[in-house]
């Protein structure tokens, strides 16, 4: 329970983390949306929605990668029977050194999990259409 049980204590840090960030992120937005005014400020609105989801698309790729890493350090972890953080550690050394191997990892990572998604959805389709 070791191990499992420092993984699930980063992953509720990290969560935890990434929420702060976002509510931050969104701070500068809530006198503006608090306040009455008479004129609503169109503009407001539309500049905090970009900020919004461009806070969003970030903190997304940001918690990718750092998923990423610890994806790729729980296996370390195990065989070299080390913490999770110092795999950790490991791993991103590893980076530093090799980054072009692991931007093709994450490439084709990512064309799998676009073809598992036609793929889940050519099936949900037809289970769909047979009905």
């Amino acid at each position: 329970m070791g191990k499992g049980f420092n993984l699930l204590l980063i992953r509720l840090a990290l969560g935890l983390i990434f929420v702060i960030l976002f509510v931050l992120a969104l701070l500068p937005f809530v006198p503006v949306f608090l306040t009455e005014s008479s004129d609503f400020k169109v503009s407001a609105l539309i500049g905090g929605m970009f900020w919004f989801f461009g806070v969003i698309i970030l903190l997304v790729l940001i918690g990718s990668v750092v998923s990423s890493f610890l994806s790729l350090a729980i296996p370390l972890s195990i065989y070299r029977e080390t913490g999770i953080l110092s795999a950790f550690r490991m791993v991103y050394r590893s980076f530093r050194k090799s980054w072009q191997e692991v931007l093709v990892y994450w490439f084709i990572r990512f064309l799998i999990g676009i073809g598992i998604a036609i793929l889940a959805l050519i099936l949900f389709g037809l289970i769909i259409l047979r009905r």
